[in-house]
């Protein structure tokens, strides 16, 4: 047994073995340089985050805010803007909404690399209410989460995409699969438990479903969205 472990380490060459290693390093190295290349000449930006709240009253009002997280992992964008664009009923022209900088982002004029811009919608803008009542069927008007560099468009976010069934259907599964750890005492012997649970998708058009459908609801009697 020993005899044929020598043999078979024998047959190999320690400059090939050498040879192979230095190919796989320098291929690392090409993929990491073409990487920074890119991140250092073109716009690059990733969706981090977009959900709809409910957030309760509001001086006796209810709210509805749609919120919008982006990273930017390329070159710094001057004057950015995020707006939600669709096209209107029977594709018969284009609506694009502005969303509002959040108070809580650091972007001001520049969006730099490596930083987080926050945007979100309220229901209490009247006038974004009154333009997203032409937003009815998601399927057919093509929503989606435009960023414009001073008035050039840089990246559209669709709402609706190929596999959205199997995005939810990977949620439902991700959360019945969570599971608790005790990982301590807490009050009256009660436990503190730490909450496992597999990485979820983003499902886009199921926030911009239920931010729609609150819209319906404080159009009702007796609410205002105003």
């Amino acid at each position: 047994m020993l005899a044929a472990a020598t043999q078979f380490v024998a047959a190999f060459d320690v400059s090939e073995v050498l040879a192979l290693v230095a190919a796989i390093l320098a291929l690392g190295a090409f993929l990491v340089a073409w990487r920074e290349a890119q991140r250092n000449n073109r716009a690059i930006v990733k969706l981090t985050d977009f959900h709809a709240t409910y957030t309760g009253a509001r001086d006796h009002r209810k709210c509805y805010i749609l919120k919008v997280c982006i990273k930017n992992c390329g070159v710094a964008l001057q004057n950015a803007e995020m707006r939600l664009c669709y096209c209107g009923p029977g594709k018969s022209g284009s609506f694009s909404i502005q969303m509002h900088l959040d108070e809580r982002s650091c972007v001001s004029s520049a969006f730099l690399r490596g930083t987080f811009a926050r945007y979100q919608m309220s229901s209490e803008n009247r006038r974004d209410v009154d333009l997203l009542r032409y937003l009815k069927d998601l399927s057919v008007q093509e929503p989606a989460l435009c960023l414009y560099n001073s008035t050039y468009l840089v990246k559209a976010f669709d709402i609706c995409r190929h596999g959205d069934w199997l995005r939810r259907a990977w949620n439902r599964g991700a959360f019945r699969l969570s599971f608790q750890r005790r990982v301590g005492e807490g009050d009256a012997g009660k436990g503190v438990f730490k909450t496992y649970r597999l990485p979820t998708f983003i499902d886009r058009k199921m926030q911009l479903e239920f931010f729609l459908s609150g819209l319906k609801k404080l159009e009702g009697p007796g609410e205002s969205s105003s």
